[in-house]
């Protein structure tokens, strides 16, 4: 539905996009996913038409609408835009912000309506946005978005300014609007689990570049190297050797059938290791921090060696105790 291709901006003379390309099917919540300053929001702006790309192509349904010699007018690209802070207009009632963006529409009316009732907001429709909670002004900043029927709704960073609590119960009810109206969009957060909870597609990028894409359970369980692994979750990070299409670490063995023999790492997360208590295991636990819904447990291994391992709050291992730890988990090789 949406394709990217060798996508660069520099701005002074800093590279901030090195050549970011990707497609999202017809219909998918695609999340873009990296620390701050790694070139999303700047991306999101260049497909808008907000800011303009140095090089690369952009095609919508098809359409160029960024290329050489080719830069489509941000009002004619079919896109609607979800920003970081709502940019509701104070002095307007939710109908009039959802009517906003239909200047030109016949069945104004009708559309408004149709969009305050997909959005659960009929009964607030005549109030204005400092009457709202953050989560209503939320929900009318895309049934503003949505009612022209863009091809592709942006989002950036559209819980940023939402509490905690608030944030989970606004996320889980914009995702389930989104697979309702089946509009494809692209979402921008640094907030990890906000990105492995809504993303159909997740792309992660660093520096600038895109470091890898997917579902969000392949990248978490099968990251394409450390720096995917690491901005995704905890894990860690083991010397292993790899001889006759197995490799051993001192956590024991695992299947490597697809890699050559010597030497390598193994990232392994957290959650994938487990503790058993046995007096003659070669681990020793040496402390454990406490999260309520579970534990993170530190085990020092021979030679120094020290692997965090997250335990149920039911199985938290007591410190001093000798353990034998084993993976139990998907694991990757890393070169």
């Amino acid at each position: 539905m949406i394709e990217l291709t060798d996508i660069k901006r520099s701005f002074g003379g800093h590279d901030v996009l090195k050549g970011v390309s990707f497609q999202i099917p017809a219909g998918q919540l695609a999340v873009l996913f990296g620390p701050s300053g790694c070139g999303k929001t700047t991306l999101l702006r260049i497909i808008a038409g907000l800011e303009h790309a140095d090089s690369g192509t952009i095609a919508i349904c098809g359409r160029k609408i960024t290329g050489p010699g080719i830069r489509v007018k941000p009002e004619e690209r079919k896109i609607g835009l979800v920003f970081q802070d709502l940019a509701l207009f104070p002095h307007l009632t939710v109908t009039k912000n959802i009517e906003f963006g239909m200047a030109r529409a016949t069945n104004k009316a009708d559309r408004t309506r149709e969009m305050l009732e997909l959005t659960h907001l009929e009964s607030l429709r005549d109030r204005f946005p400092h009457e709202l909670s953050g989560g209503e002004q939320q929900r009318v900043a895309v049934a503003r978005a949505l009612a022209p029927g863009p091809d592709l709704l942006l989002l950036d960073e559209p819980f940023a300014n939402l509490d905690a609590t608030l944030r989970c119960t606004v996320r889980r009810e914009l995702v389930e609007l989104l697979d309702r109206v089946g509009t494809t969009s692209i979402m921008v957060t640094h907030d990890r689990s906000e990105a492995l909870s809504a993303a159909q597609t997740l792309l992660v990028m660093s520096r600038g570049r895109l470091l890898q894409s997917g579902s969000p359970r392949d990248l978490y369980e099968r990251p394409s190297d450390l720096r995917v692994a690491t901005l995704l979750g905890d894990g860690n990070l083991l010397d292993c050797e790899i001889r006759g299409g197995i490799a051993t670490c001192c956590l024991g063995t695992v299947d490597a059938a697809d890699r050559s023999d010597g030497q390598a790492k193994l990232f392994v997360r957290t959650e994938h290791i487990t503790l058993e208590q046995d007096e003659e295991g070669e681990g020793t636990v040496l402390g454990s921090a406490y999260f309520g819904h579970d534990s993170m447990t530190d085990v020092g291994l021979p030679g120094g060696k020290v692997i965090q391992v997250r335990e149920s709050q039911e199985r938290t291992s007591n410190p001093g105790s000798t353990v034998k730890a084993r993976i139990c988990g998907p694991c990757t090789i890393l070169d």
